[in-house]
């Protein structure tokens, strides 16, 4: 243990410290200009997310008390489904001015290398990388329990299998725990005629949510529902994506035939659900026949259900604690409204969005308030 953190130091600074801004500022100029990053949606949007301009205004938004201060070393295990999550957990951890011990899961490591490589240049340029550590390991308990041991706060993204697990690990007293376990989301869509030369435009934005990370994000859609909208406009949008996916989407052998062990084992055990194959292999649309439990539809790789919903009351009847992000196209705030209505009477969804924004992540996640969970009162 002692080889492995003996350059690490642990400092506690004060939030949003400019000196934090302006790395973070480095970092996303550096990932915008380089066009082998940018061609890639997620870090592209990671780049475009740690912008001086916009953590300015985060540090506006939750940076509201001068005696706020960080609470010393964060552990972060991200889950390994979301190649982007380590960058973010990051910079939630140096932005809220403390040290930071971040787990790359090692089937992600050649994808995130060129990033931090940027990070760990800019880091030393401010003397941030003798307080930030990037660790790579096997799931060896021993080393997760040490670090666990040592830590003032812990980020852990992961399935609520993995949540559990690190729960019964040993931590210091006051340590205190963020922890990110399995949930899935839905999109309402209400289309209208005028929607059609927007066609290509709506598609892509949900494509976005949800080919980019294989589904595997719990803040991307996997039911779709559609709102007073008729079959043939329900027809061209899936007419519009099957292009966009035939175009741009490249599924690995492994992913394929997961996907297709995934979609078999629904099949056979949910009786009311039906395939509507029309993406031809591409991917896979499966109607709900009738209200059931909701929490097992579960999207992959392109697999997503869909049901009509013409009144936006009924929702309640669908709503779980298990749902995390709403994403929407064409409601007014009327119908927004009665959304909100619905899912305060359920206790259920954390976040609404607009279509093309449900990957974009702030510090309140999952309902949860990261900048609190990672700061503490400076007596």
């Amino acid at each position: 243990k002692k080889s492995i953190f003996k350059k690490l130091k642990i400092n506690k600074s004060y939030p949003f410290d400019n000196k934090f801004i302006y790395v973070f500022d480095n970092i996303s100029n550096r990932i915008l200009s380089d066009k082998s990053l940018i061609s890639l949606p997620d870090i592209f949007t990671f780049g475009f997310w740690c912008r001086k301009n916009n953590l300015k205004i985060l540090k506006k938004k939750f940076c509201k008390n001068k005696n706020d201060i960080g609470v010393g070393l964060i552990f972060h295990v991200p889950s390994s489904n979301i190649p982007v999550l380590p960058l973010y957990s990051l910079a939630f951890g140096v932005l809220t001015g403390n040290s930071n011990i971040i787990r790359i899961p090692k089937q992600n490591a050649a994808y995130l290398k060129k990033v931090i490589s940027i990070i760990r240049e800019e880091f030393r340029s401010k003397n941030l990388h003798l307080n930030n550590l990037f660790i790579s390991y096997d799931r060896d308990e021993k080393i997760s329990k040490e670090l666990s041991l040592i830590s003032n706060a812990r980020m852990i993204w992961g399935s609520d299998n993995t949540i559990k697990k690190f729960k019964n690990y040993k931590t210091k007293q006051k340590c205190k725990d963020l922890m990110f376990g399995d949930k899935y989301s839905i999109a309402i869509f209400h289309l209208e005629n005028k929607d059609k030369k927007m066609m290509s435009k709506i598609t892509k934005k949900f494509y976005n949510d949800t080919f980019v990370v294989d589904q595997n994000a719990c803040s991307s859609p996997s039911i779709i529902f559609w709102h007073k909208t008729e079959t043939k406009l329900i027809s061209l949008f899936w007419k519009e994506l099957n292009k966009l996916v035939l175009k741009k989407y490249e599924i690995s052998y492994g992913i394929s035939s997961k996907r297709f062990e995934y979609l078999n084992d629904l099949l056979i055990k949910n009786n009311n659900i039906s395939l509507n194959n029309n993406g031809k292999g591409i991917f896979f649309r499966l109607n709900i026949n009738s209200n059931s439990n909701y929490k097992y539809f579960k999207g992959f790789a392109g697999i997503f259900f869909e049901q009509h919903l013409n009144v936006l009351k009924n929702l309640k009847k669908v709503l779980n604690k298990k749902m995390q992000t709403l994403s929407f196209y064409g409601l007014n705030d009327n119908s927004i409204n009665e959304i909100k209505k619905q899912i305060l009477k359920k206790k259920s969804i954390n976040r609404i969005v607009e279509i093309g924004r449900t990957l974009e992540i702030d510090f309140i996640w999952d309902g949860k308030n990261i900048y609190k969970g990672l700061t503490k009162k400076n007596v």
